[in-house]
Protein backbone atom coordinates (compact mmCIF):
# COMPACT_ATOMS: atom_id res chain seq x y z
CA UNK A 1 0.00 0.00 0.00
CA UNK A 2 2.47 2.37 1.06
CA UNK A 3 4.64 2.42 -2.68
CA UNK A 4 0.64 3.09 -3.95
CA UNK A 5 0.15 6.16 -1.76
CA UNK A 6 3.43 7.26 -2.63
CA UNK A 7 3.36 6.85 -6.48
CA UNK A 8 -0.11 8.56 -6.19
CA UNK A 9 0.97 11.54 -4.18
CA UNK A 10 3.94 11.90 -6.74
CA UNK A 11 1.44 11.90 -9.26
CA UNK A 12 -0.48 14.63 -7.46
CA UNK A 13 2.09 17.01 -6.35
CA UNK A 14 3.29 16.85 -9.63
CA UNK A 15 -0.02 18.16 -11.41
CA UNK A 16 0.21 21.91 -10.63
CA UNK A 17 3.94 21.97 -12.30
CA UNK A 18 3.00 19.97 -15.38
CA UNK A 19 0.32 22.57 -15.68
CA UNK A 20 2.42 25.57 -15.12
CA UNK A 21 4.78 24.16 -17.53
CA UNK A 22 2.19 23.72 -20.29
CA UNK A 23 1.04 27.52 -19.87
CA UNK A 24 2.74 29.85 -22.42
CA UNK A 25 4.78 32.93 -20.12
CA UNK A 26 3.38 36.03 -21.75
CA UNK A 27 5.87 38.30 -23.29
CA UNK A 28 5.55 41.74 -21.98
CA UNK A 29 5.35 44.70 -23.78
CA UNK A 30 8.76 46.10 -25.21
CA UNK A 31 8.96 42.56 -26.38
CA UNK A 32 5.98 42.19 -28.29
CA UNK A 33 6.48 45.71 -29.79
CA UNK A 34 10.05 44.69 -30.84
CA UNK A 35 8.90 41.47 -32.54
CA UNK A 36 6.55 43.90 -34.02
CA UNK A 37 8.78 46.06 -35.67
CA UNK A 38 10.77 43.12 -36.64
CA UNK A 39 8.37 41.11 -38.39
CA UNK A 40 7.11 44.23 -40.43
CA UNK A 41 11.04 44.57 -41.61
CA UNK A 42 12.89 46.70 -39.03
CA UNK A 43 12.99 50.27 -37.70
CA UNK A 44 15.61 51.13 -40.45
CA UNK A 45 13.74 50.35 -43.05
CA UNK A 46 10.53 51.37 -41.74
CA UNK A 47 11.89 54.99 -41.13
CA UNK A 48 13.28 54.72 -44.73
CA UNK A 49 10.05 54.83 -46.33
CA UNK A 50 9.57 58.80 -46.94
CA UNK A 51 5.81 57.97 -48.90
CA UNK A 52 3.73 55.92 -50.21
CA UNK A 53 1.59 56.45 -53.16
CA UNK A 54 -1.15 53.72 -53.02
CA UNK A 55 -3.78 52.51 -55.99
CA UNK A 56 -6.76 50.05 -55.86
CA UNK A 57 -10.88 50.57 -54.96
CA UNK A 58 -13.24 50.59 -52.85
CA UNK A 59 -16.03 48.17 -51.95
CA UNK A 60 -19.27 48.86 -50.61
CA UNK A 61 -21.99 47.11 -50.91
CA UNK A 62 -22.51 46.30 -54.67
CA UNK A 63 -20.66 49.42 -55.44
CA UNK A 64 -17.12 49.62 -56.65
CA UNK A 65 -15.00 52.74 -56.31
CA UNK A 66 -12.17 53.73 -57.82
CA UNK A 67 -8.95 54.92 -54.94
CA UNK A 68 -5.68 56.81 -55.56
CA UNK A 69 -3.78 58.05 -51.99
CA UNK A 70 -0.69 60.01 -51.64
CA UNK A 71 0.66 60.20 -48.65
CA UNK A 72 4.45 61.28 -48.03
CA UNK A 73 5.23 61.84 -44.35
CA UNK A 74 3.29 64.64 -42.53
CA UNK A 75 0.84 64.88 -45.47
CA UNK A 76 -2.08 62.78 -46.81
CA UNK A 77 -4.34 62.93 -49.55
CA UNK A 78 -6.93 60.11 -50.58
CA UNK A 79 -8.97 60.81 -53.87
CA UNK A 80 -11.82 58.49 -54.23
CA UNK A 81 -14.09 58.64 -57.72
CA UNK A 82 -16.93 56.65 -59.26
CA UNK A 83 -18.89 57.82 -62.88
CA UNK A 84 -16.36 61.06 -63.25
CA UNK A 85 -17.05 61.86 -59.68
CA UNK A 86 -14.46 62.88 -56.88
CA UNK A 87 -14.46 63.28 -53.70
CA UNK A 88 -11.19 64.65 -52.51
CA UNK A 89 -9.77 64.70 -49.17
CA UNK A 90 -6.24 65.78 -47.78
CA UNK A 91 -3.95 67.05 -45.13
CA UNK A 92 -0.99 69.38 -45.40
CA UNK A 93 0.36 68.84 -42.20
CA UNK A 94 -1.27 71.87 -40.47
CA UNK A 95 -4.59 72.32 -42.62
CA UNK A 96 -7.59 69.86 -43.39
CA UNK A 97 -9.98 69.98 -46.70
CA UNK A 98 -12.54 68.35 -48.45
CA UNK A 99 -14.37 68.13 -51.81
CA UNK A 100 -17.01 66.47 -51.85
CA UNK A 101 -19.79 65.81 -54.39
CA UNK A 102 -21.19 62.76 -53.31
CA UNK A 103 -23.09 65.14 -50.83
CA UNK A 104 -22.14 68.29 -51.59
CA UNK A 105 -23.68 67.85 -55.43
CA UNK A 106 -21.49 69.19 -58.92
CA UNK A 107 -19.71 71.98 -58.53
CA UNK A 108 -18.60 71.28 -54.78
CA UNK A 109 -15.64 73.36 -53.19
CA UNK A 110 -13.05 72.75 -50.75
CA UNK A 111 -13.98 72.61 -47.37
CA UNK A 112 -12.18 72.81 -43.96
CA UNK A 113 -12.06 69.66 -41.96
CA UNK A 114 -14.48 69.83 -38.88
CA UNK A 115 -11.68 68.81 -35.48
CA UNK A 116 -12.88 65.16 -35.46
CA UNK A 117 -12.29 65.18 -39.34
CA UNK A 118 -9.10 66.50 -38.78
CA UNK A 119 -8.19 63.78 -35.83
CA UNK A 120 -8.89 60.91 -38.03
CA UNK A 121 -6.51 62.36 -41.23
CA UNK A 122 -3.33 63.15 -39.02
CA UNK A 123 -4.10 59.00 -37.50
CA UNK A 124 -4.12 58.11 -41.73
CA UNK A 125 -1.38 60.30 -42.60
CA UNK A 126 1.03 58.45 -39.81
CA UNK A 127 1.97 55.30 -42.21
CA UNK A 128 4.51 54.36 -39.49
CA UNK A 129 1.78 53.69 -36.72
CA UNK A 130 1.11 55.03 -33.37
CA UNK A 131 3.15 51.93 -32.09
CA UNK A 132 6.02 52.77 -33.75
CA UNK A 133 7.86 55.57 -31.76
CA UNK A 134 5.12 55.72 -29.23
CA UNK A 135 6.83 57.45 -26.39
CA UNK A 136 8.08 60.30 -28.68
CA UNK A 137 4.69 61.00 -30.53
CA UNK A 138 3.33 61.33 -26.47
CA UNK A 139 0.95 57.81 -26.92
CA UNK A 140 0.37 55.40 -24.47
CA UNK A 141 0.15 51.79 -24.64
CA UNK A 142 -1.13 49.02 -22.15
CA UNK A 143 -0.69 45.33 -22.70
CA UNK A 144 -4.61 43.92 -21.84
CA UNK A 145 -3.71 40.15 -22.27
CA UNK A 146 -4.43 37.76 -25.20
CA UNK A 147 -7.45 37.54 -26.66
CA UNK A 148 -8.77 35.10 -29.76
CA UNK A 149 -9.42 37.21 -33.06
CA UNK A 150 -10.40 36.14 -36.69
CA UNK A 151 -9.34 32.23 -35.00
CA UNK A 152 -6.04 33.21 -34.23
CA UNK A 153 -4.29 33.78 -30.67
CA UNK A 154 -3.50 37.45 -30.26
CA UNK A 155 -1.92 40.48 -27.60
CA UNK A 156 -4.34 43.01 -27.40
CA UNK A 157 -2.78 46.34 -26.78
CA UNK A 158 -4.41 49.38 -25.32
CA UNK A 159 -3.39 52.60 -27.37
CA UNK A 160 -4.15 56.18 -25.92
CA UNK A 161 -3.37 58.63 -28.45
CA UNK A 162 -2.06 62.27 -27.54
CA UNK A 163 -5.15 63.39 -28.60
CA UNK A 164 -7.17 61.92 -26.10
CA UNK A 165 -8.32 58.91 -28.24
CA UNK A 166 -8.12 55.29 -27.64
CA UNK A 167 -7.20 52.00 -30.10
CA UNK A 168 -7.31 48.55 -29.12
CA UNK A 169 -4.80 47.09 -31.42
CA UNK A 170 -4.37 43.25 -31.81
CA UNK A 171 -1.12 42.15 -32.41
CA UNK A 172 -0.87 37.95 -34.13
CA UNK A 173 0.84 36.24 -31.56
CA UNK A 174 2.69 33.88 -34.30
CA UNK A 175 3.27 36.87 -36.83
CA UNK A 176 3.34 39.20 -34.45
CA UNK A 177 1.44 41.57 -37.11
CA UNK A 178 -0.82 43.75 -36.83
CA UNK A 179 -4.20 41.82 -37.90
CA UNK A 180 -7.26 44.28 -36.27
CA UNK A 181 -7.98 47.51 -34.72
CA UNK A 182 -10.91 48.87 -32.62
CA UNK A 183 -11.07 52.60 -32.59
CA UNK A 184 -14.03 55.53 -32.33
CA UNK A 185 -15.00 57.33 -35.21
CA UNK A 186 -17.63 60.29 -35.76
CA UNK A 187 -19.99 59.87 -38.84
CA UNK A 188 -22.78 61.85 -39.79
CA UNK A 189 -22.66 63.33 -35.82
CA UNK A 190 -22.53 60.17 -34.13
CA UNK A 191 -19.49 58.21 -32.47
CA UNK A 192 -19.42 54.75 -33.61
CA UNK A 193 -16.86 51.76 -32.97
CA UNK A 194 -15.18 50.80 -35.79
CA UNK A 195 -12.94 47.63 -36.71
CA UNK A 196 -10.83 47.32 -39.03
CA UNK A 197 -9.28 44.02 -40.27
CA UNK A 198 -6.13 43.94 -41.97
CA UNK A 199 -4.56 41.21 -43.87
CA UNK A 200 -2.62 40.37 -47.29
CA UNK A 201 0.88 41.61 -45.84
CA UNK A 202 3.33 42.42 -49.08
CA UNK A 203 6.76 43.40 -49.26
CA UNK A 204 7.00 47.02 -50.25
CA UNK A 205 10.55 48.05 -49.98
CA UNK A 206 10.94 45.78 -47.64
CA UNK A 207 8.67 46.73 -44.96
CA UNK A 208 5.64 44.46 -44.46
CA UNK A 209 2.23 46.32 -45.42
CA UNK A 210 -1.49 45.48 -45.90
CA UNK A 211 -3.08 45.79 -48.87
CA UNK A 212 -6.76 44.76 -47.56
CA UNK A 213 -8.86 46.28 -44.61
CA UNK A 214 -11.94 45.10 -44.00
CA UNK A 215 -13.49 48.34 -42.28
CA UNK A 216 -17.31 48.06 -40.47
CA UNK A 217 -19.02 49.20 -37.41
CA UNK A 218 -17.89 46.82 -34.31
CA UNK A 219 -20.88 44.18 -33.98
CA UNK A 220 -21.91 44.38 -37.82
CA UNK A 221 -21.09 42.46 -40.56
CA UNK A 222 -21.77 45.09 -43.38
CA UNK A 223 -18.94 47.49 -44.10
CA UNK A 224 -16.56 48.85 -46.55
CA UNK A 225 -13.32 46.69 -47.88
CA UNK A 226 -10.35 48.74 -49.69
CA UNK A 227 -8.33 46.63 -51.93
CA UNK A 228 -5.23 48.26 -52.71
CA UNK A 229 -3.68 46.69 -55.87
CA UNK A 230 0.04 48.83 -56.46
CA UNK A 231 1.66 50.57 -53.46
CA UNK A 232 5.00 52.44 -54.13
CA UNK A 233 7.35 53.83 -51.63
CA UNK A 234 9.11 57.16 -52.01
CA UNK A 235 7.51 58.13 -55.42
CA UNK A 236 7.95 61.87 -56.05
CA UNK A 237 5.10 63.88 -55.04
CA UNK A 238 3.95 67.27 -55.29
CA UNK A 239 3.68 69.32 -51.91
CA UNK A 240 0.77 71.25 -54.03
CA UNK A 241 -1.40 68.66 -54.04
CA UNK A 242 -1.90 68.80 -50.38
CA UNK A 243 -3.10 72.60 -50.37
CA UNK A 244 -6.42 73.43 -49.97
CA UNK A 245 -7.98 75.32 -53.11
CA UNK A 246 -9.12 78.52 -53.40
CA UNK A 247 -12.81 79.01 -53.21
CA UNK A 248 -14.59 79.99 -56.10
CA UNK A 249 -17.32 81.95 -54.27
CA UNK A 250 -16.36 84.64 -51.61
CA UNK A 251 -18.44 83.12 -48.62
CA UNK A 252 -15.96 83.48 -45.88
CA UNK A 253 -15.19 80.12 -44.11
CA UNK A 254 -12.72 79.03 -41.22
CA UNK A 255 -9.71 77.21 -40.66
CA UNK A 256 -9.29 73.30 -39.00
CA UNK A 257 -5.78 73.26 -37.93
CA UNK A 258 -3.84 70.06 -35.89
CA UNK A 259 -2.90 70.39 -32.30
Amino acid sequence: MIPTIRSALCVLLMLPFAAMAATPVLPNLDQILAKHIAARGGMARIKAIQSLKSSGHITIGPTILELTIENPRHAFRSDTSIQGITKTEAFDGVHGWIIDPFTKGPGAEAEPMSTDQLKQMVLQMDFDGPLVDYRQKGNRIALLGMQQVHGADAYALKVSLKDGDEITTFIDAKTFMEIDDINNAVTQGKTVQVETSLGDYRAVNGVMLPFTLDIKPKGQAQGLKIVLDKVEANASIDPARFKMPERKSHAPVGAATSH
